[in-house]
């Protein structure tokens, strides 16, 4: 952004925010999802001057003459929104078409693959609050809500339990998680659900916060608020052992190529002998 003078040290960060919030970009570092995608192709294509960097470092070097005493605030003020009117008249000449480009390459972006029941194309999309994969196709032969968190990639492999299609979700400092495109397919399931939960009979199962934090809580939430804490990194897998300390369910805990074998609640005496 500062070699296209786009912003300046004080307001680059503000601009980078609301392309978050709008829904441009995501992650750390920074993707551009496929709303930002369309709507960056879409002005460029239809060739409006609001996506030329140029308007914005003619901008900003407008506001240097002023600090330098080389032009009055008056005049700057009066080209500027010149300026502005011309980009505003150039938007509305130009916006039936780039509505229509807006669409088609936001359509496209979407595409992740093909339906295996008709063929028609598999689209992800969002809404408030999820995210979905879905077939295109006038039977909509497949739908399925996806994880909240993480880029997701579809692959070539079958799920060895229902025959669907792998997907891959990719998550910052986690090794990338395979999973059945069937959420509720026991391929995901069976290494998501470690036991029962000694406060209720409720399972404990794999959780994630809106942030994407993982960890443990009781199915029968909010009648029970059992939750406990796991590190982020760490693969864990469940087994058919119970803790005789505590009576919560034992884990796998697996950090590259140590493993151990441990109390899931982090508060168990018994964790005190077992460190990894």
């Amino acid at each position: 952004m500062e070699k296209e003078r786009l912003g300046t040290k004080s307001t680059r960060h503000d601009i980078i925010q609301k392309l978050y919030d709008r829904g441009f970009i995501e992650g750390n570092p920074i993707r551009v999802k496929p709303l930002g995608m369309a709507m960056g192709e879409s002005l460029i294509t239809n060739s409006v001057a609001a996506a030329d960097p140029g308007m914005t470092a003619r901008l900003e070097e407008e506001m240097d003459y002023i600090a330098n005493g080389s032009r009055k605030k008056g005049e700057v003020i009066e080209d500027s929104r010149k300026l502005l009117l011309d980009l505003l008249d150039d938007l509305i000449r130009k916006s039936g078409k780039i509505n229509e480009k807006f669409y088609e390459i936001l359509n496209k972006e979407k595409v992740v693959g093909k339906c295996p029941k008709c063929g028609s194309d598999l689209v992800i999309d969002q809404g408030k609050n999820s995210r979905y994969i879905k077939c295109t196709g006038e039977s909509n032969d497949l739908f399925f809500y996806l994880p909240k968190t993480g880029k997701i990639e579809i692959t070539d492999q079958k799920c060895p339990v229902c025959g669907l299609f792998l997907i891959k979700v990719i998550r910052r400092g986690e090794k990338p998680e395979l999973r059945c495109v069937d959420p509720k397919c026991s391929f995901n399931t069976n290494r998501e659900v470690f036991g029962k939960c000694p406060s209720d009979g409720g399972m404990l199962v794999l959780r994630r916060s809106r942030m994407g934090t993982k960890f443990i809580g009781c199915s029968n939430f909010p009648a029970c608020k059992v939750t406990l804490s796991i590190p982020q990194k760490a693969e864990i897998i469940p087994t058919d052992k119970v803790c005789k300390v505590d009576g919560f369910p034992n884990a796998i805990f697996k950090f590259g190529n140590r493993e151990i074998e441990q109390c899931l609640n982090p508060k168990c005496p018994s964790r005190k002998e077992n460190t990894l």
